[in-house]
């Protein structure tokens, strides 16, 4: 009931944007709320990525600004924000995700777990295949990457 009422007072917000509300029956303390971007193949494609970008990146500075710098289980979970958007391409969709958490985790430091929520065999696969250009694990994905 509490979420509820958190979620149906949040202000509007714009694609990219993104507000918190404290969740009470899941086992977090908060929810965040991000609006994806609306694909239309006619638009110019650098907006759709900005705004992909912007919803992921505002989502994990409001998780290193709400928790407290000690608290060791900062851990954010994705769902695939393109993944329900038609049309979308896929691929483009997971390298805005998997590059703007490793941009993010340069600069704010790896003290933030990111999980990547799946929905399909071909989202996981396209993840399978794009994360290890950015979070190689050995010195071949390493190579591969370049």
């Amino acid at each position: 009931e509490n979420h509820k009422h958190d979620l149906f007072s949040l202000e509007p917000f714009k694609p990219g944007e993104t507000r918190m509300v404290t969740s009470s029956l899941l086992n977090s303390e908060w929810i965040a709320y991000t609006l994806a971007p609306t694909y239309l193949p006619t638009a110019l494609p650098n907006a759709h990525q900005n705004v992909l970008h912007s919803c992921y990146w505002s989502c994990l500075m409001l998780l290193k600004e709400e928790l407290p710098s000690h608290d060791p289980n900062k851990t954010i979970a994705f769902p695939i924000l393109t993944s329900e958007t038609p049309h979308y391409p896929r691929a483009s969709g997971v390298h805005i995700a998997v590059r703007t958490v490793r941009r993010f985790l340069e600069r704010h430091g790896r003290d933030i777990s990111v999980i990547f929520v799946v929905q399909s065999n071909e989202d996981l696969a396209a993840f399978e295949t794009i994360l290890k250009l950015y979070f190689p694990r050995n010195s071949e994905e390493e190579e591969e990457g370049k």
